[in-house]
């Protein structure tokens, strides 16, 4: 039996101690929390000083975390206006969306339309871009993007530092380093078997048989990377076997999901029935037999 001390910052220490279980309420906040310094810039305005991050950078970062943009994430946006003259208010309501279309959430920022007084007035031609950067920003925000800015940890010269030292040394071994990138693995192919409608149990079920372990963090850089390719390439693959399950239903056939199809024609040969052990000649086979003679699937 271990002991476990909690020393108060939310982290434990003893000999022996287990890892507390991931709390799946922040599954995407501790994939995207933390922010290389080279994606942010010191700004100075009169007395005020504060950190900006590189919008495309977080566009990059969600594209990582989601898939790319009006695939796994995307936005809407509309205009509203207040007031008149040089004052004019311009108002963004966005709703992001991410993973499901379904899954949204919304912000409002505002900027004005016009720079300058009196005769130096004019429209300011950046003005939408900016005000939409600034709300597609505040969105990723409430999603946990770059969160150790909006905490003010940047504020902190020495986590700056020792942030600026990971990421020299990122860009030295030409990684993202081991932890982030499985964690940062583990979101991405949990997105990808969701949308899939397979059970995560099956890729535990998948490295167990290849690779002798149990879970992700057991495994190599290498490793963790082939199993996510594997992942995103039988999603490419059931995309395309599931056009064809709904070719045959348009002409009479019982309609099927692709993943259940696929499991059909594994097991009727007697081999491996999770998709993700198929080899992509196996998934060829299936969609040519399926797409040749209309292959009935048992229930």
């Amino acid at each position: 039996m271990s002991v476990t001390q909690d020393t108060g910052n939310g982290k434990s220490k003893g000999t022996g101690a287990a890892k507390p279980a991931a709390n799946p309420n922040m599954r995407i906040w501790e994939a995207v929390s933390v922010t290389p310094p080279s994606w942010t810039k010191r700004v100075t305005e009169g007395p005020r000083s504060y950190t900006t991050i590189n919008a495309y950078r977080q566009i990059a970062a969600a594209t990582k975390q989601f898939g790319p943009v009006g695939a796994g994430w995307g936005w809407e946006h509309e205009w509203e206006y207040h007031g008149e003259g040089e004052d004019q208010l311009v108002v963004c309501h966005l709703t992001l969306w991410y993973e499901t279309r379904e899954q949204t959430l919304h912000v409002t920022t505002a900027g004005k339309l016009y720079i300058g007084k009196g005769e130096r007035c004019r429209v300011d031609d950046d003005c939408y871009k900016k005000i939409l950067t600034d709300a597609l920003t505040k969105a990723l925000s409430y999603l946990g993007f770059s969160a150790d800015v909006f905490y003010g940890r940047f504020d902190d010269n020495k986590y700056v530092q020792a942030a600026q030292a990971r990421e020299r040394e990122a860009e030295a071994t030409g990684a993202d380093g081991a932890e982030l990138s499985i964690h940062a693995a583990k979101q991405r192919i949990a997105i990808l078997m969701r949308r899939m409608g397979l059970d995560l149990a099956l890729v535990k079920d998948a490295i167990h048989k290849e690779h002798g372990v149990d879970a992700l963090d057991n495994l190599d850089p290498d490793a963790i990377g082939a199993v996510v390719r594997r992942v995103e390439a039988l999603g490419a693959r059931l995309t395309e076997i599931q056009s064809i399950c709904d070719a045959l239903a348009a002409g009479g056939a019982p309609h099927w999901k692709a993943v259940d199809a696929v499991r059909d024609w594994a097991k009727r040969r007697g081999g491996e029935d999770n998709p993700l052990l198929l080899t992509d000649d196996e998934l060829r086979a299936c969609m040519e037999e399926l797409q040749a003679d209309g292959v009935e699937v048992a229930e």
